[in-house]
């Protein structure tokens, strides 16, 4: 009986201290849950600081204001390397954020270096095939296409179109595809591509039509280098009818004496000036062919009497 007894109570016994023990356990592991928590509650906060002032510098840079956008941009840069560390999509990011300052402001050197660090680190965060990588291959695409460099622009910029016609939709990597088919499209045009610009163009005009109207200011710009694509292919009837529906919205939404309106006019004017010699040069080789026909047959008309 005694040993019996002694069994019971040792069970007891063990059943209360691994209770106990079990008790300790959760309150630890409660306490790290609250702790783990609140760890993370500054993690938020500093990326939300980050995104903040990368928006900031979008927005300035989005306004021309580069001086202000400069400091901003060099101070995140600093704060994501602090914060983030190095090959961190974030700190990639803001690499990319001051090339671009650079980029506008015309130091071509300080943005290549920049944008090549950023696209390398973005390549061991998270890859090349995705939104952020084609980005900073678009800036470093439009770089080349600002100095003339068409050779090294077009591999890039294709292969960023390429990447954002791939990706998951969304309205800025839908506005970043435009900017990137714009940037192609321009290259092409400038090393003579006409068929392949024109297509680009076209599918630009109608992707932004499609999206934010006719009317629209970024649809009238992308019909209007269209249409001078048109006059560089001869193709006058298109050509003439594409610019005067650019010139008909921009006299309405800007008035007459606007900018744009005063280059589409220089253009339309152009293309009917091209069309006009292109006529009386066909003219004048038909009239000189016909006169050379009759100098011929009089030839041979007299060689006969011979």
């Amino acid at each position: 009986m005694t040993g019996a007894c002694s069994t019971k109570y040792g069970r007891r016994a063990a059943a209360l201290k691994w209770a106990r023990h079990f008790k300790f356990l959760g309150k630890r592991l409660r306490l790290l849950i609250v702790l783990c928590g609140l760890a993370a509650l500054p993690v938020r906060a500093q990326e939300t600081e980050w995104q903040e002032a990368h928006d900031q510098i979008q927005k300035l840079n989005d306004g021309g204001r580069y001086s202000e956008s400069l400091p901003l941009a060099i101070n995140n840069l600093q704060y994501a390397k602090d914060h983030f560390g190095l090959n961190q999509p974030d700190t990639a990011t803001s690499l990319g954020d001051l090339a671009e300052v650079n980029l506008f402001m015309g130091q071509y050197s300080d943005a290549e270096l920049l944008l090549r660090q950023a696209l390398d680190m973005t390549d061991k965060a998270i890859g090349t095939n995705n939104g952020r990588a084609a980005g900073l291959m678009n800036d470093l695409g439009y770089m080349y296409l600002s100095q003339g460099e068409y050779h090294e622009a077009e591999p890039l910029l294709r292969r960023a179109m390429d990447i954002l016609k791939t990706s998951p939709a969304s309205a800025k990597q839908e506005g970043l595809l435009l900017a990137t088919m714009n940037n192609v499209a321009v290259v092409e045009e400038q090393e003579g591509k006409f068929p392949e610009a024109e297509q680009h163009f076209q599918d630009l005009t109608d992707r932004k039509e499609k999206a934010f109207g006719p009317d629209d200011p970024g649809t009238l710009a992308a019909a209007h280098n269209l249409a001078r694509v048109y006059g560089e292919e001869a193709k006058f009837t298109e050509a003439i009818a594409t610019e005067e529906r650019v010139i008909a919205s921009w006299e309405r939404s800007l008035g007459p004496n606007h900018p744009n309106v005063a280059a589409a006019l220089d253009e339309l004017g152009r293309t009917y000036g091209v069309r006009a010699n292109l006529t009386k040069l066909r003219q004048s080789i038909s009239e000189r062919w016909r006169q050379t026909r009759q100098c011929w047959a009089q030839i041979i008309l007299m060689w006969r009497w011979c």
